[in-house]
């Protein structure tokens, strides 16, 4: 006898069991979704519906005019989402999801969301491809993502927060990565997360399951605020997809802040202009300040002072409508970040103002290269003055100053990375100056979480 079809609705598993337990005779569940609603198709695609036909199993009708994606469940396919371990501890427990053989999502196995252990080689290295594959397609003219560097930060993260990564394998390959940064000094209600899925196997429930993930970790930390990226197009530059945006507005979060990407060539002044540029800051800056170089770690006698200067950063950045508060930076601290830096292969550029009458650094700008000499990209990190002493132009003082440490010390070094958000006027003035060009810009999506 042919199976009953069922038209009730579900969406958790728990019911789908006790639809077995109550109606054992309903073989086949039916849904339509239209197909512009791609949070209910991803959760309908885990349960294990599959779309009626080949083509995709999208109708016109012609009397609302709304595309409709009819789909449908066999309900004694077995088990549907189960929980089992691997990875490390009890938070590598890993979501796994049974999709019926040929589904026209291409994830003919088990999904499975595993938290990913850096001794994992296999799974560190699967994590690394998707990166790979998703810069080639989503921002193929940024720096390439480093292999040796991405295994390093895995093995050792950043001493202000607690992260974890989590990757979504499927068929026995890594789809998806999520990584997780919880801060654990201020800023103890935020949790930031990047997202990446291999663009072969996007729109097929690997980038929702893993912000459920996201989710999931940020509430059972009590986090309120959560913070993802994705990239735009800016200003006539290079065309970026706005799937990734769309994915995010549509589970509730909100652009919160837009940064600037640009780049410069290292010799993108001429030898004339960059002196003129660096006699001009000199002279305002006149003899009350004294320009201090190094490469590596900070010099002992400047650490605290850095520190006070350090801890002001987050308080003088423009933040959009991101909730931050500043952060106290002390010597402890300093030195982790140096250990890591030197654990994971980066090497800080730094040039500082030093104030002559107080002793105070009070202008720092530091540029980070990688210890690999076939790398050709370097990233300016941090510029800043303080309040009390700008008008001084110690900005493009202390900035041309590290370019020519740079171009000294790291020859290999053709191109400089940074970003400001749009509304830094002042600071994206000074890169312009300095030979900075706009490429593309990143939007920082927020979602408040219910305290």
């Amino acid at each position: 006898m042919p199976g009953i079809v069922g038209s009730l609705r579900f969406t958790a598993a728990a019911d789908s069991d006790r639809l077995r337990e109550c109606f054992g005779r309903v073989t086949e569940m039916r849904a339509d979704n239209a197909d512009g609603d791609d949070h209910m198709i991803a959760i309908n695609e885990t349960l294990g519906y599959t779309t009626v036909d080949a083509t995709g199993g999208y109708q016109r009708s012609l009397e609302s005019r709304w595309r409709r994606r009819t789909a449908r469940l066999r309900t004694g396919q077995g088990p549907l989402p189960v929980r089992e371990r691997s990875g490390r501890g009890s938070a590598g427990a890993a979501r796994t999801i049974r999709l019926p053989p040929g589904s026209p999502t291409e994830h003919t196995g088990a999904m499975r969301i595993i938290e990913l252990d850096p001794a994992d080689e296999e799974l560190v290295s699967g994590a690394f491809d998707v990166m790979r594959a998703a810069h080639a397609v989503d921002t193929p003219e940024h720096p390439p993502p480093h292999r040796g560097m991405f295994a390093k930060t895995l093995r050792h993260p950043v001493p202000e927060a607690d992260t974890v990564d989590f990757v979504a394998v499927v068929d026995g390959t890594v789809r998806g990565r999520l990584h997780i940064c919880l801060f654990n000094r201020s800023n103890r209600h935020v949790a930031v997360a990047e997202l990446t899925v291999h663009p072969e196997h996007r729109r097929r429930g690997v980038g929702a399951a893993l912000l459920d993930r996201f989710i999931e970790h940020a509430r059972a930390h009590d986090r309120t605020e959560l913070l993802i990226e994705t990239p735009m197009t800016w200003e006539g530059g290079p065309e970026r997809d706005e799937a990734g945006r769309r994915f995010l507005e549509r589970r509730g979060f909100k652009r919160a802040l837009t940064s600037v990407n640009r780049r410069c060539a290292t010799d993108a002044l001429d030898a004339v202009e960059e002196q003129e540029l660096l006699d001009r800051a000199a002279a305002a800056a006149a003899e009350d300040y004294e320009i201090v170089s190094w490469v590596g770690r900070t010099p002992g006698e400047l650490v605290d002072t850095m520190c006070r200067l350090d801890s002001m950063v987050l308080s003088e950045l423009p933040l959009g409508d991101l909730d931050l508060e500043a952060e106290t930076v002390d010597a402890e601290l300093k030195e982790a970040r140096a250990a890591r830096n030197e654990a994971i292969g980066i090497v800080p550029v730094t040039t500082v103002a030093r104030h002559r009458d107080s002793g105070e650094v009070v202008a720092n700008t530091v540029i980070g290269v990688l210890d690999d000499p076939d790398f050709r990209h370097g990233f300016q990190w941090i510029t800043i003055v303080h309040p009390d002493h700008r008008g001084h132009r110690l900005g493009t003082l202390v900035k041309v100053v590290n370019l020519r440490l740079l171009r000294a010390r790291f020859p290999q070094v053709e191109t400089i990375w940074t970003d400001n958000a749009d509304v830094n006027s002042h600071m994206g003035a000074i890169n312009a100056v300095m030979g900075f060009e706009a490429v593309d810009a990143v939007g920082e999506h927020m979602l408040r979480l219910d305290s």
